[in-house]
């Protein structure tokens, strides 16, 4: 159906924008929504944009790239195994909890696996026989999956990490032990530098 309202000069369907007059310029209809999904959009992009390069784990990002390259630093200039503390800051990530309780946990089962794997290095040394190593490999995994029954041992991965660590290092406890603390505190680090930059931001430039 057609609407024309005499000397106003609107003539069309109903929702339509378009104005005929002697003073009124032409809009095409549907205009004002094409404005809408063009605003939609510019906003959703800088949306996407502040997510990628200010959100949570671009801040994190920023903080870990920051304390890497300082810890990699500290260790070219004292001598330290910087990769040992990437294993300790990993267990801190993956271990699924944050602050003093990621420290803890990340310390206790990283330490376990230490443990392990030097009881083994120190007992293939004293028995010489064939077949210790598969005997003493089959040992250790079933008392590190066996030790999580205990709640404090329960992140096996963080186990393993401490292991393997160690049996790389060859059971040099001076070299592991320093390092891998220091990793997990590196982890913690970067854990509260970066969801300190991200809530200030949040706060300050949530606009």
């Amino acid at each position: 159906m057609l609407f024309c309202n005499g000397g106003s000069g609107y003539l069309g369907f109903p929702g339509d924008l378009t104005l005929i007059g002697k003073n009124t310029a032409v809009r095409p209809a549907g205009t004002g929504c094409r404005e809408k999904n063009r605003q939609k959009g510019i906003m959703r992009l800088r949306y996407k944009m502040k997510k990628l390069f200010l959100g949570q784990l671009s801040c994190l990002g920023a903080a870990m790239a920051l304390y890497a390259g300082l810890w990699t630093m500290l260790c070219e200039q004292n001598g330290m195994v910087s990769w040992i503390g990437f294993a300790g800051c990993t267990t801190y990530f993956a271990c699924g909890k944050k602050g003093r309780q990621g420290i803890k946990t990340a310390v206790i089962v990283n330490g376990s696996g230490v443990v392990w794997a030097w009881i083994s290095l120190f007992l293939g040394e004293i028995w010489n026989w064939s077949g210790n190593t598969i005997f003493l490999c089959a040992w250790i995994s079933y008392m590190i999956i066996l030790q999580a029954e205990i709640k404090v041992f329960s992140f096996i991965p963080g186990a393993y990490i401490g292991c393997f660590i160690t049996f790389a290092a060859g059971g040099n406890l001076k070299a592991i032990l320093p390092a891998l603390f220091i990793g997990v505190l590196l982890g913690w680090m970067t854990d509260a530098t970066g969801t300190k930059v991200y809530q200030w931001i949040e706060k300050n430039l949530a606009n």
